[in-house]
């Protein structure tokens, strides 16, 4: 398994939009690569917010994030102003540890 962990920072006035295209428009989309298996949007509430995908190797979770991508440059992005929500950092990597209750 190969994770990918994205922190944003928004307006928080945004949020809720965001999470209704992302449910519209971008969920539907991963759902469809072979080899995707999670992805979870977290809004801390403070203005902050973390996305999770999973998937079960590293091509699938390369596919996910260039979807993701052209999801933020040619939706959110226009729509929301080109600086908002703006990336924070990036990190991806394999599993090497998992638990399931």
């Amino acid at each position: 398994m190969h994770v990918s962990i994205r922190h944003y920072k928004y307006d928080p006035a945004i949020a809720d939009d965001v999470v209704s295209m992302s449910a519209t428009q971008l969920i539907p989309k991963l759902m469809q690569i072979p080899g995707f298996r999670e992805h979870y949007a977290v809004d801390t509430g403070n203005g902050e917010g973390f996305t999770i995908t999973v998937c079960e190797d590293e091509a699938a979770l390369e596919q996910a994030a260039q979807i993701a991508q052209e999801f933020m440059q040619h939706t959110v992005l226009p729509k929301h102003g080109h600086t908002n929500p703006q990336s924070l950092a990036h990190h991806r990597g394999q599993v090497k540890a998992h638990t399931r209750k």
